[in-house]
């Protein structure tokens, strides 16, 4: 099985999560420095593969994902709970190595520097193969056998050093009765090579005071040679000064075209000819309103002069009617009648149509070439403002802005994943996108120009400007003429339409009225009055005076129309004049609406280049704001770097010697802290510390050498004095020479039964070794077999693996033909045995079940580069040849480039950092590891320095000590830093840690300060203390599964409820007892909270509120720092809580 991802979300040790992703199917390594993870990976996979794990030691959130062949593998443990899924589905277990072989592929350096029960069992396991499945050996050292070649000298050795042992006790007896009369003279030679060992130290630390002074001399000479303002320099000034000149120039561009703008828009409110007086937007209502009422006017009369026309017509026909046009009586004989009838209707019919087309007067035709004139203006006009659309610029933009980011992705991709190719492919479509999209672009720009070209090309007045507010008036003018001249144009039609129709009607009129006169002779009356005889004259009477009284009505209503119209027009005239225009004394009402919609039209371009104006005068007035903004800005950084306004070579030398100014400060600064430790060390007012201070380093060294000479033989006489005054109590209270005799005895006995035994145990032993060596010859074990091939492939065939006589493992050096133990091997030889035994031994192991990855944990760390390279080629065999994954942990950024150069290609690199804190380290990083500076507070607040520092928020849940210090020092960001930089000091324990071990006194030589730190630590965790207070642990699954309350049935939908209810212990208990897990007993329930009570998750105490906290941390801390400081730190601490 492959490895794929590794997530662990809970496992004691670890207080993050880590998620690892992106495994190789072969070579991986994985790189994070001590403490920050690699082994807990490899104890997380343990804790997957074997369910039995113990869980006491903690929760356990855990899964990996493996590549089975084609099958995708998932295993998930949470508590004591471990499920498989393959592609999706839940499946048992995959068969897996044997759990106490488990361990065979998690190999550390300590594992490859010894023998330890893995080798053990493996050489168990080799005896029985080599013994044909018998333990030989278990014989072999049955005490019956186990007598060994010497077992005889052992004990006839053992005799004569008792004999020995027995004349030199007597010996010594004498020697410790002279060297006991030598005991006070030698205490004297004792004490005076203490003083001088004494005296020896003490000139020491005065040689290295007046070290540390030439020391600090040379760095405070180097660091004068910098000018004083360079402390103020953050080197960045170079560039804020290109910034800030360029937004300079920026701003006085864009101050230029303002006040351009300005200019254009007040010549154009002087062209509307109203700057000095614009009409009031209810003098424009108040015309608009009269100008309709003068149209309702017009129209009525318009309507009333038809009715009058019509009325004048009957009255004629009436007048007409009652007069003969012959003296003679009338002929009335039907005949004549009905001839005159018809003859009188025809000319009726006749003359009502005559009157109904009588001709309009005044109408002209218009020129229609100046009308398609116009047409072409407002088309082309039309087509320039549509290239200036805001939504098909956006939409332009949008579409290149899109293409150029599509582009730009698709190259990064490309270079990120090794996807070159469809990466190029993306990018071209993208760039062909853009630039289409920069094509419309021009072709807008192309088709404004031709637009603007074909509208100057008309005999017609152009727009005032090439603006888009211009233009647009000068098309709606063109708009309004075209319709007019329309008009005009439909009405001269008609008007020669009616003229054709009135010269055929006034000749069919006149030949009727030939025919009435012949027919009016020859019948003696007017044939149109022969229809209705009597009656009808006294109709016609009737008729012609109703015919009057209509006609006078209409004419009177018509004259008060008129006057109506005459006044809506002569108002709006009164409001025209006021305003320049010239208005004849009876201007019709197209005359006036003309001169109204082009007063109206001058009110809107005035209100329009008002507008603007102002608009101009607010940027205007804003860049001016900028522009000082920025040159104050650009003065105060010459200022801060103490130079002249625009010495811009001054303030460019000064940033570029800042890193050897800052250097030098540092330099200076630890030079400083040295003398004053050295200074420290040394008796004030001393004479050793007058020759450092005065620099007498010659006197200092003579004095040196005399007192190391003095104190040279003081070991060697303490160690003379202990072994005399050991050997005289130790012979005050042994009986050492009656035990020597007693030995001595007993050890001639023993010779002789030694003898006996091994006559026996040597004809065993015979038998033993013939069967052995007969089945080691014909039968070597397959893990023998292995382990020798690997071991020979490590060393390029310089030593073999054989299993010796004593059934230990051995190795033969096949150049100088040598059997060595591997506790006489080199450590890098020692680690290739033990790596190709524990390989060897895995690969068998297996039997057909699926294989794991294979971990080294600082596995080549001792090996030279030659090991180095021969192991690691050996490794990528072993993925090549039998596929295997291998997994190597190390705690060095620089094993990346000795892999790398080893293999002669890239790694598959995984940062722990990256998938524990989201952090990744750059690559230069892995070829030199260097510590980042801390960056300096500076002038920076504190909120923002926290920020820049990435400060966490305050977590009380946890432990006080992990509080970053800057919650408790906000007052002082300058010794935060200088603790953080230079004594790697972030969190609250730390912090007390320094300042109780030997170092605080050098961290914090101000005794006053490290009291208010330590006072402020423990303030802090008062506060912790009483934040906790009334508040119970989170209920998980973890929890839930220690209890022991909770059975396997129900843990899923418990757990589901916990997590629905934020972990709340009592939220849950009340759930449970409501009925909300079906089936769970109250009991159950009331035993469950039981537990939560006694394990903290139910607490009855409330939880105390930001005030009490404060108020009762003042009484409890009272006597470690002012009322007002522990306030400014309580504060400091509840606005660091997570929001």
């Amino acid at each position: 099985m492959k490895l794929l991802q590794l997530r662990v979300t809970h496992l004691p040790g670890i207080s993050e999560g880590i998620s690892l992703e992106g495994f190789d199917p072969g070579l991986n390594l994985i790189t994070g420095p001590n403490a920050s993870g690699k082994s807990s990976l490899v104890r997380a996979l343990h804790h997957l593969i074997d369910p039995h794990t113990a869980t006491d030691e903690g929760a356990l959130t855990l899964q990996a994902t493996f590549l089975a062949g084609t099958d995708r593998l998932v295993v998930t443990r949470t508590g004591r709970q471990v499920v498989w899924h393959k592609n999706g589905q839940s499946v048992e277990p995959p068969a897996l190595p044997e759990t106490e072989f488990v361990h065979c592929y998690w190999l550390s350096m300590a594992d490859l520097l010894e023998e330890g029960q893995t080798e053990a069992a493996i050489l168990d396991q080799l005896r029985r193969e080599l013994a044909g499945g018998f333990d030989l050996e278990a014989v072999r050292r049955d005490p019956l056998f186990n007598v060994g070649p010497r077992h005889g000298q052992s004990h006839e050795r053992e005799v004569r050093e008792r004999e020995k042992q027995l004349r030199t006790i007597h010996q010594q007896y004498d020697a410790l009765e002279r060297q006991r009369e030598q005991l006070p003279a030698l205490e004297e030679r004792i004490r005076s090579a203490e003083a001088a060992s004494q005296e020896a130290a003490a000139i020491e630390n005065a040689i290295a005071l007046l070290k540390a002074r030439q020391q600090r001399s040379e760095a405070e000479t180097l660091l004068h040679r910098f000018p004083e303002a360079m402390e103020r320099l953050h080197g960045d000034e170079t560039r804020r000064l290109q910034g800030l000149e360029d937004q300079l120039d920026k701003l006085r561009n864009e101050h230029r075209e303002a006040e351009q703008a300005r200019s254009r828009a007040s010549q154009a409110m002087v062209d509307t000819g109203l700057a000095e007086a614009a009409p009031a937007e209810e003098d424009i209502e108040a015309c608009r309103e009269n100008l309709e009422e003068a149209g309702h006017c017009a129209a009525k009369l318009t309507e009333q002069q038809g009715t009058l026309d019509r009325a004048r017509a009957r009255e004629q026909e009436a007048v007409a009617s009652l007069h003969p046009t012959a003296d003679d009586e009338p002929a009335l004989h039907p005949d004549a009648v009905a001839q005159a009838t018809r003859l009188s209707e025809r000319l009726r019919e006749k003359r009502r149509r005559l009157e109904a087309l009588q001709p309009e007067a005044g109408v002209e035709t218009p020129d229609e070439s100046v009308i398609e004139g116009q047409r072409t203006m407002a088309r082309e006009l039309s087509r320039w403002l549509r290239q200036l659309e805001p939504s098909r610029f956006q939409h332009l933009l949008l579409g290149a802005g899109t293409a150029l980011v599509a582009a730009l992705a698709a190259t990064i991709s490309g270079i990120l994943w090794d996807a070159a190719y469809p990466a190029m492919a993306l990018a071209l479509v993208a760039a062909v996108g853009a630039g289409w999209s920069l094509w419309q672009f021009r072709g807008m720009g192309i088709e404004r120009q031709q637009a603007r070209q074909r509208a100057l090309e008309q005999d017609l007045d152009p727009p005032d400007s090439w603006e888009p507010g211009a233009v647009a008036d000068r098309l709606k003018a063109l708009e309004t003429d075209i319709a007019e001249g329309q008009l005009q144009l439909s009405r001269a039609r008609q008007h020669a339409e009616r003229q054709e129709e009135l010269a055929t009607l006034r000749d069919s009129v006149a030949a009727l009225e030939d025919e009435k006169a012949n027919l009016a002779r020859q019948v003696g009356f007017d044939p149109e009055m022969t229809a209705e005889g009597i009656a009808w004259f006294v109709q016609l009477a009737s008729e012609l005076m109703q015919a009057r009284a209509q006609r006078a009505e209409i004419q009177n209503r018509m004259e008060r129309l008129q006057a109506q119209m005459q006044a809506h027009l002569e108002r709006v005239g009164a409001v025209l004049a006021r305003y320049g225009a010239e208005l004849e004394a009876a201007a019709d009402i197209a005359t006036v609406k003309s001169h109204f919609q082009a007063l109206e039209s001058r009110a809107a371009r005035l209100r329009e280049a008002e507008r603007e104006h102002a608009r101009a005068k607010d940027e205007i007035n804003r860049l001016e704001r900028q522009i000082d903004e920025a040159s104050q800005a650009l003065e105060e950084l010459y200022q801060r770097a103490g130079l002249e306004p625009g010495n811009r070579q001054s303030l460019t030398d000064y940033c570029n010697q800042l890193t050897e100014y800052r250097q030098a400060r540092d330099e200076f600064r630890k030079a400083q802290v040295l003398e004053q430790d050295r200074l420290d060390r040394l008796e004030t007012g001393s004479e050793l510390q007058t020759l450092a201070m005065e620099g007498q380093e010659t006197e200092l060294n003579r004095r040196l050498t005399d007192a190391r000479e003095r104190a040279g033989e003081l070991e060697t006489l303490r160690n003379q004095r202990s072994e005399l005054k050991a050997r005289l109590d130790e012979t005050g209270r042994n009986r050492d020479l009656e035990q020597a005799r007693l030995s001595a005895d007993r050890a001639r006995d023993a010779l002789e039964d030694a003898w006996n035994q091994a006559m026996v145990a040597e004809a065993g032993q015979f038998l033993l070794s013939d069967v052995t060596e007969e089945h080691r010859t014909e039968h070597q074990p397959a893990v023998l077999a292995d382990a020798r091939d690997r071991l020979a492939r490590f060393t390029h065939n310089r030593y073999d693996l054989v299993v010796g006589e004593s059934g230990r493992i051995e190795v033969r050096d096949t150049v100088q033909g040598l059997l060595q133990r591997p506790d006489h091997l080199s450590t890098g030889t020692r680690m290739q045995l033990f790596l190709a035994v524990r390989l060897a031994w895995t690969s068998v192991q297996e039997g057909g079940r699926e294989a794991l990855p294979i971990f080294l944990d600082e596995a080549l760390t001792t090996s030279d580069p030659e090991r180095f390279d021969a192991i690691v080629h050996n490794l990528q065999a072993l993925v090549d040849d039998e596929g295997r994954q291998v997994i190597y942990l190390s705690a060095e950024p620089a094993d990346v480039g000795r892999w790398e150069r080893a293999l002669g290609r890239s790694i598959n690199h995984l940062d722990l950092l990256a998938g524990r804190h989201g952090e990744r380290q750059e690559p230069e990083q892995y070829a030199v590891p260097a510590t980042q500076p801390i960056p300096e507070p500076e002038s920076r607040t504190p909120e923002d320095y926290a920020v820049l520092l990435g400060v966490p928020a305050v977590q009380p849940e946890f432990d006080a000590g992990a509080i970053h210090l800057f919650h408790i020092m906000r007052d002082d960001l300058a010794l935060l830093h200088d603790l953080m930089e230079h004594w790697r000091t972030r969190h609250l324990g730390e912090l007390e840690l320094l300042l109780d071990s030997n170092a605080g006194g050098h961290a914090l030589p101000d005794q006053a300060r490290a009291r208010q730190l330590r006072a402020r630590c423990r303030i802090g965790r008062i506060w912790v203390d009483l934040w906790a207070r009334g508040r119970g642990k989170r209920v998980d699954r973890n929890a839930l599964e220690a209890s022991g309350v909770v059975r396997d049935n129900f843990i899923e939908a418990v757990t589901e409820q916990a997590d629905r209810l934020n972990g709340d212990a009592e939220a849950l208990i009340q759930a449970l007892r409501d009925r909300k897990v079906a089936r769970f007993q109250q009991a159950k329930a009331d035993e469950l909270e039981d537990w939560f009570r006694e394990n903290g998750h139910i607490v009855d105490e409330q939880p105390l509120s930001p005030e009490q906290r404060e108020q009762q941390t003042l009484w409890r801390a009272g006597d470690l720092a002012p009322p007002g400081e522990i306030q400014a730190v309580v504060s400091w601490l509840e606005s660091g809580l997570e929001a």
